[in-house]
């Protein structure tokens, strides 16, 4: 069990690579402060699989986004039969379940539990924050979101003038740009 404090999070490691394999690993964080972070790590280019994350609360404070995300932030390779369960938020809240971002990665077989919340402007969903088309290799590739399941629930709140600029929930995806 684990209580992190920190401005930036990035998990047990800031990158894996593309031969690179997680798996197998439960993490169980009792509370996490922090502008932004991911539990495993920062991105993935390799494969996670088969990894659970709980964290009982989550606070994020920041004058600007805060992105949080229960694997990785964000994600180019493979993440298979994860799960997250997460509860809390803050402020302007950036968050995925699994990942935030999924950068021409796929997302296949995975499952979120808990309840995020977002404050004033943010995006969150239960597995995957946006699904991103990206260009690699001079080719547009776009992310995979694949046989998985959200259980949990998302809430925005918007400012107290009832305005925002961006604000989005989702329980699979908040925005799509990819392959669901």
């Amino acid at each position: 069990t684990i209580t992190v404090t920190a401005t930036t999070f990035k998990g047990l490691f800031a990158r894996i690579g593309k031969k690179g394999l997680l798996k197998n690993i439960s993490i169980h964080i009792d509370a996490l402060k922090a502008s932004s972070g991911a539990i495993y790590c920062g991105v993935n280019l390799g494969t996670i699989a088969n990894c659970k994350t709980y964290i009982g609360t989550i606070t994020v404070s920041s004058s600007s986004s805060s992105e949080c995300s229960g694997i990785c932030r964000n994600n180019y390779g493979l993440i298979y039969k994860c799960e997250a369960e997460m509860y809390g938020g803050g402020d302007m809240f950036d968050g995925g379940g699994i990942c935030y971002y999924n950068c021409s990665g796929s997302v296949v077989g995975c499952s979120f539990k808990g309840k995020l919340a977002s404050n004033n402007n943010g995006t969150i969903a239960g597995l995957v924050g946006v699904n991103y088309q990206d260009a690699k290799y001079g080719k547009d590739v776009c992310g995979l979101i694949s046989d998985c399941v959200n259980y949990g629930t998302m809430e925005i709140f918007l400012n107290d003038e009832g305005k925002a600029w961006w604000v989005g929930a989702g329980g699979i995806c908040c925005s799509n740009y990819g392959w669901i």
